[in-house]
């Protein structure tokens, strides 16, 4: 009912019914999957997190909460989003100052979110950025600029010994263990710490995420604190799966 641009209008839901239907599905993946966080992209916005919440609270008897600040995708209207168990303790949206800007060397993410988590019995806190990049190959140079300014908002997390986590829905033409474009500024330079595309731990690397194109469109990048298991009480990495189903 708040969509503005033809895009949105041409793409929203033919009824209600259809609508609460998707969101019934989307909370019953979520329910089955247990996850304690949960990234979302291409949602409407808040409204839609609330629903799926509210439908994984009375349906499943799981209590979410959710983070979201609205984006800057005027054309889509799509946004970015997360649900979680516990542990939140701040969210934001980052821009670039204009000496940023003027160097031409990154473009703007419309749609991210990153979050802030710490447990007192886990030894390291825990930074989510949850993003959408630009689509199509024709925008791969621009996909990488906007990795490359992820990259930088993750390198203070990372100086501090956060573990850190870059997910969402990259549109990357990269495939797992090709460490180049997008996937490489994430990935981090030479002598900086590294982040590591978990992709490439399927027992099929090139196992498509979307269900329609021989494409890994999405991707999770994790710290190597994450994926290098260390002494005390923290978070490890144990695998990686692609839920290979419709909603």
């Amino acid at each position: 009912g708040d969509n503005r641009s033809n895009v949105a209008k041409e793409n929203a839901a033919p009824s209600k019914e259809f609508w609460q239907t998707k969101v019934n599905g989307v909370a019953k993946v979520i329910a089955d999957a247990g996850p304690h966080i949960v990234a979302l992209q291409e949602i409407e916005g808040d409204q839609t997190l609330n629903s799926i919440r509210k439908v994984l609270q009375d349906k499943h008897g799981v209590a979410y909460r959710y983070a979201f600040i609205q984006g800057t995708d005027s054309f889509l209207e799509q946004d970015v989003g997360i649900l979680v168990k516990n542990g939140l303790i701040s969210y934001r949206r980052q821009e670039q100052s204009k000496t940023m800007y003027d160097s031409r060397e990154y473009y703007n993410v419309s749609k991210h979110l990153i979050a802030e988590f710490r447990w007192s019995n886990v030894k390291r806190p825990l930074t989510l950025m949850t993003v959408h990049y630009r689509a199509r190959a024709e925008a791969e140079e621009k996909r990488v600029k906007q990795a490359k300014l992820s990259r930088l908002w993750m390198e203070q997390p990372l100086a501090d010994e956060h573990d850190v986590l870059v997910l969402g829905d990259f549109n990357s033409e990269t495939f797992a263990g090709e460490n180049r474009s997008d996937i490489a500024a994430l990935a981090g330079e030479k002598g900086k710490p590294q982040m590591l595309d978990l992709l490439t731990q399927l027992k099929n690397p090139r196992q498509p995420t979307h269900l329609i194109l021989p494409r890994q469109f999405d991707r999770i990048m994790a710290s190597e604190s994450i994926v290098k298991d260390e002494p005390g009480l923290d978070w490890s990495f144990e695998r990686v799966e692609i839920l290979d189903r419709a909603v």
